[in-house]
């Protein structure tokens, strides 16, 4: 469980790895990103509630394929862009062959606290 591999030290949170997916919007149409080994690390404020932080994996290359593939049924540009972008950027999860299969990834996110309120006794 993503408790296990989590702490809270001098009012940071650090947890990982685990697998986390990132909804993506491309052009309009909603994708979902796998990222592995992913890491986070936030700031909590003093009611519990995160301040914002880093998260951070790896992104598989073909998953990118797929996606720019997917997308480029609406609009032929999106796969050569994201192809340019790919293209040799590699520096994650090596094969038996020492190639790369993913590309290293960071989010910076804000947050801010929300609470859920039911009347169920």
């Amino acid at each position: 469980s993503l408790a296990s591999m989590a702490s809270i030290e001098n009012g940071v949170l650090n947890a990982g790895p685990f697998t986390a997916r990132i909804p993506l919007m491309v052009f309009g149409l909603k994708y979902e990103l796998t990222l592995q080994n992913t890491r986070i690390r936030a700031s909590l404020q003093e009611d519990g509630g995160m301040a914002g932080g880093l998260l951070g994996g790896s992104v598989s290359i073909q998953e990118l394929y797929a996606i720019g593939e997917t997308a480029a049924r609406d609009d032929a540009s999106v796969l050569p862009a994201i192809e340019a972008v790919v293209n040799g950027a590699g520096d994650m999860a090596p094969d038996e062959m020492g190639q790369c299969q993913g590309i290293s990834a960071a989010l910076v996110f804000s947050a801010v606290s929300a609470f859920y309120f039911s009347e169920e006794p």
